[in-house]
């Protein structure tokens, strides 16, 4: 038993919904296929590929060269970074848009004390927090800009737009 242990050993095993490969969702993704086969889309020819893709300015390599015997550690400014998000819209033959989301700078937390009361200074107007990621009015405005882009040219007239279903991409 040891010996198929060992030869087993570095396996890694993949969880995957029980719903994936029912007969009904094999059926819908077939559907699915034939509806969008049937039309004038063309991977290749007429299609716009946008997506976003986010990032960690502290982001290293997962492996790294160390002294044997000792552990390979890369040190970061912070244990963890603001993430910054960069969206894109590409063909196969060119780039349409591209935009690197900042982050927002975070306004200070500290509250002032009046040190002749000793009382704290209530906020004169309480703002609702702002997201600090990219949302999904980001999203959009991405997208607007992107079909602007392409309203601009004839020869990319009657492109179709693809992206995935992540939830940034669906509004209210």
């Amino acid at each position: 038993m040891d010996f198929l242990t060992q030869k087993f050993s570095d396996l890694d095993l993949t969880t995957q919904p029980a719903a994936r490969n029912s007969p009904t969702k094999i059926q819908d993704r077939k559907d699915w296929v034939i509806k969008w086969s049937a039309t004038d889309m063309d991977y290749l020819k007429n299609r716009v590929s946008v997506d976003e893709s986010g990032f960690s300015i502290n982001m290293r390599p997962s492996s790294e060269w160390a002294l044997k015997g000792s552990p390979a550690v890369a040190e970061t400014p912070t244990g963890r970074a603001v993430s910054h998000t960069v969206l894109g819209a590409i063909t196969t033959q060119f780039v349409v848009s591209m935009e690197l989301r900042n982050p927002q700078e975070e306004s200070s937390k500290r509250i002032k004390i009046d040190f002749s009361n000793r009382k704290r200074k209530t906020p004169a107007q309480k703002k609702k927090p702002t997201s600090k990621g990219t949302a999904t009015g980001h999203y959009m405005k991405f997208l607007e800009k992107t079909m602007d882009e392409l309203d601009c040219f004839p020869e990319l007239k009657g492109y179709y737009i693809v992206m995935d279903n992540a939830p940034i991409h669906t509004a209210d």
